[in-house]
């Protein structure tokens, strides 16, 4: 007899084990990817794609995209956004179900990420903090300059603005600290 009942405490313990199943973790497209399949395409459209982040919470994945258009983006060019990267969500072979998407334009004071942005916001006023050379071709980190100006010419190692008193500045690019628009 109480083999019996050891053996039904144990079946006891066993079948709530059994209930218990943890479903394996979902799989997401990563965020560069998605990035840089979402730009390719968003081009196509004339929107360009400045920064997509993902976050992934408790088997969700959020997608945050900031987006910007010559013309200025409207509501129906975030539409357009999202409907691209759920393409680009699903083209990679995952559901697009799984991800919360939020599209928006950069805004009125976006801050630079990169290079390409200087080549997109051509013409556009900008805030730029940056350090100048000095005869020794050396930074002199306390000598920072800030300007709002406008933002006329991009290479590749510089830009060219012009400021509010008409004034041409040539800045490199390695000498940049922050670029912001200024709209």
């Amino acid at each position: 007899m109480k083999k019996q009942k050891i053996n039904q405490n144990n079946n006891k313990k066993n079948d709530k084990s059994k209930k218990v199943v943890k479903a394996p973790p979902k799989s997401f497209i990563e965020d560069i990817k998605l990035s840089t399949i979402s730009k390719e395409n968003l081009k196509k459209e004339d929107i360009n794609l400045l920064e997509l982040k993902m976050r992934v919470t408790k088997g969700n994945a959020d997608v945050y995209a900031f987006i910007n258009k010559k013309e200025g983006v409207s509501h129906k060019d975030c539409i357009i956004a999202t409907k691209i990267i759920q393409s680009s969500i699903d083209s990679e072979g995952f559901d697009h179900e799984d991800y919360g998407i939020t599209v928006s334009s950069a805004g009125l004071n976006w801050t630079f990420k990169s290079d390409d942005e200087y080549e997109i916001f051509l013409g556009n006023n900008i805030k730029i903090k940056f350090f100048e050379d000095n005869e020794n071709n050396s930074i002199d980190e306390l000598d920072a300059k800030i300007f709002n100006a406008k933002l006329i010419e991009n290479d590749e190692t510089s830009i060219l603005i012009e400021t509010l008193d008409e004034k041409k500045i040539r800045v490199l690019k390695k000498n940049i600290i922050k670029t912001r628009l200024n709209n």
